[in-house]
């Protein structure tokens, strides 16, 4: 016979189905008890070779499972390396961009500084500038004003 369990259980139900009501009793029926007998010993011959097959599926699929949680971790692990690849590079993007908003800042505050002081030594030249035209202008004035004194007096001393 050499069949499968599943075929052998199919065999009983079919013989069970074949079967002829016992007179007079409602749940007994005439079965051949050697072909029952026969059934059931091939599938106990069968029941080891059906059990070793599904532990070797059991087996199988075992090891797939592991090879795809090794699998999964080897490719979370490489994700979690290249994620901290990235962490670090935006770590050192944001140091870079915090440092130049830094110098940024200084080099704000030195121009700030030296427009101050441009201001006020451009303050300083224009007052002594100021203070020298005012001077040269009072100098002028006086020359101007000794000439024109000069100049009537010589002009009186004529009409006379």
């Amino acid at each position: 016979m050499n069949q499968d369990i599943m075929s052998l259980l199919e065999a009983i139900t079919e013989s069970l189905n074949r079967a002829r009501k016992v007179p007079f009793a409602d749940d007994l029926y005439f079965v051949s008890k050697g072909e029952i007998i026969d059934i059931i010993a091939e599938i106990k011959s069968n029941y080891p070779r059906e059990v070793s097959s599904a532990k070797q599926i059991v087996e199988k699929a075992d090891e797939y499972v592991r090879r795809a949680k090794d699998d999964g971790a080897r490719i979370i692990e490489t994700a979690n390396a290249k994620a901290e690849r990235l962490v670090q590079n935006e770590e050192i993007v944001l140091l870079a961009r915090q440092k130049e908003r830094e110098i940024a800042e200084r080099t704000r505050v030195r121009a700030n500084e030296i427009m101050a002081k441009a201001n006020q030594a451009a303050g300083e030249i224009q007052h002594q500038a100021n203070v020298y035209l005012e001077s040269a202008l009072r100098k002028a004035e006086e020359a101007l004003s000794t000439s024109v004194t000069e100049v009537r007096n010589a002009r009186q001393s004529l009409r006379r």
